[in-house]
């Protein structure tokens, strides 16, 4: 049972350790002699609240200790105090970027040491239970949304014929794909939040085959709350540049472009294509970001004309038609395409 709480020593002098150990009696006190010992601690236990860092130590110097620590995230859960000898400003720069707590020159009070040692002790209890309480709430925040995707698994299901289990696999994929890149690189600096955003985020990327919100049972505030942006694609056959060529548009073909176009790009059919007319494919993707603004749209339960509008005109979101629309204006891809859009935008 810890007293006060458990400080980890470092410090390859005996003499050091066992004056700061007396010092910090009211304590539980560990002590090791090097870099090497400290961090395979540090990784066995998790309760330690304190670590007196010496800099100047074989094998394993205090800088390659708070580099470790750095790069595995345990700085973040673990307050780091130099106790050193080392006085230059480079040094005590040095450390203080790499995270630590404090810094403390030898020779030092006693009174001092004791003092800065209780007031980091105690900044680490309030973290902890700041840590606590909002755990608990991201746990709650995160059954909320494990219900509603669960539920929405099943109306995907009913709805249209797929499996409603695809939903919650892509969650549990995403959630093991988010965990694997946080161990390989701190580059995007994820919270948990961060992480159960985008798996609810990427839980949802088939409701756009559900026709309305409204059929599904879901409170708009929930949608408003638990969405961070929206991604549809679809993907278009290209023209075959084999036997691509340009023809004169039809009354329907201009109808249906709502455009002045006068010619565009078919294929006739060839041996590179097998007389389809298109070779490839080429994606189209419409990105929105639910910023508050849409949000509150969402809430509110406003139009979806009038969240486009928005979108379009305030965010600059380029739609899918304007996309397909473009490509057959290139003589990338047919009117066909273009209707086929169209019809699923509809």
């Amino acid at each position: 049972m810890d007293k006060n709480g458990k400080i980890l020593i470092v410090d390859d002098s005996k003499f050091n350790r066992e004056i700061l150990s007396e010092i910090l009696n009211q304590y539980t006190v560990i002590e090791v002699k090097n870099g090497y010992e400290a961090l395979e601690y540090m990784k066995a236990d998790k309760n330690i609240a304190l670590v007196l860092l010496d800099l100047v130590m074989p094998e394993m110097d205090g800088f390659e200790v708070l580099k470790y620590m750095n790069q595995n995230h345990l700085i973040d859960e673990i307050a780091v105090m130099i106790i050193s000898i080392n006085k230059d400003d480079q040094s005590i720069e040095k450390a203080y970027e790499l995270g630590i707590s404090g810094y403390i020159t030898r020779p030092f009070s006693s009174a001092v040491v004791l003092k800065k040692v209780n007031n980091i002790i105690s900044h680490y209890k309030r973290q902890k239970k700041l840590t606590t309480i909002i755990n608990k709430q991201i746990y709650e925040k995160y059954k909320n949304n494990d219900m509603m995707i669960m539920i929405l698994s099943h109306i995907v299901e009913s709805r249209n014929g797929e499996s409603g289990l695809h939903v919650l696999h892509i969650k549990k994929l995403t959630k093991l794909l988010l965990n694997i890149l946080v161990k390989k690189t701190n580059q995007y600096s994820l919270t948990l939040d961060d992480m159960i955003s985008i798996e609810v985020a990427s839980s949802l990327h088939d409701i756009g085959k559900i026709v309305r919100l409204e059929e599904m049972g879901v409170e708009p505030y929930m949608v408003a709350n638990s969405l961070v942006g929206v991604v549809a694609q679809r993907l278009m056959r290209k023209v075959c540049p084999y036997c691509k060529k340009e023809v004169a548009t039809s009354l329907s073909d201009r109808l249906a472009l709502q455009e002045g176009i006068k010619y565009i790009s078919k294929g006739t059919g060839c041996p590179h294509c097998n007389q389809t007319g298109y070779k490839g494919r080429i994606a189209i993707h419409e990105v929105i970001e639910i910023d508050s603004k849409v949000r509150k749209m969402i809430s509110n339960q406003e139009e979806i004309d009038d969240i486009m509008k928005y979108l379009v005109e305030e965010q600059g979101v380029e739609t899918l038609r304007d996309q397909a629309l473009k490509l057959v204006k290139e003589g990338k891809t047919t009117v066909d395409e273009f209707n086929k859009i169209i019809a699923y935008i509809d």
